[in-house]
């Protein structure tokens, strides 16, 4: 075993080398639980950082989680932002990231809080 190096993502892996010098790649968190638990994890599996911080691999942090559910506890509920229409003055909601895309990236005027309005304004 050699390792664990960190990557350039900065999470630890470790390389094995087997007797005919093929090597296998493998998560260290992985490595640690596995040890913990003494067998091996299964592929529907896969090793969670309870507290995010995927720098801290102490094994009091570490859970097995089906990678559905690891899935499904990395997806954050989208930050809403109140905003007031440029045009016709009404209150909306609209998520955070959707209202940056377009000012920064889309360089729109704005914020409408609807086609109809952004039509008034540019006719």
């Amino acid at each position: 075993m050699y390792g664990p190096y960190i990557r350039k993502d900065g999470r630890k892996h470790v390389i094995f080398v087997d007797e005919n010098g093929v090597k296998t790649t493998k998560s260290w968190p992985r490595v640690i639980l596995e040890g913990v638990l003494g067998r091996a994890l299964l592929p529907e599996e896969t090793v969670d950082h309870i507290d995010g911080d995927f720098t801290n691999d102490d094994p009091s942090n570490l859970q097995v989680m089906s990678l559905a559910d690891n899935a499904r506890k990395a997806i954050l509920p989208a930050k809403m932002v109140d905003l007031v229409c440029k045009c016709c003055g009404s209150l909306f909601r609209r998520r955070e990231a959707v209202e940056l895309y377009n000012r920064q990236v889309r360089k729109r005027d704005g914020p409408f809080c609807s086609h109809k309005c952004v039509g008034k304004t540019h006719n």
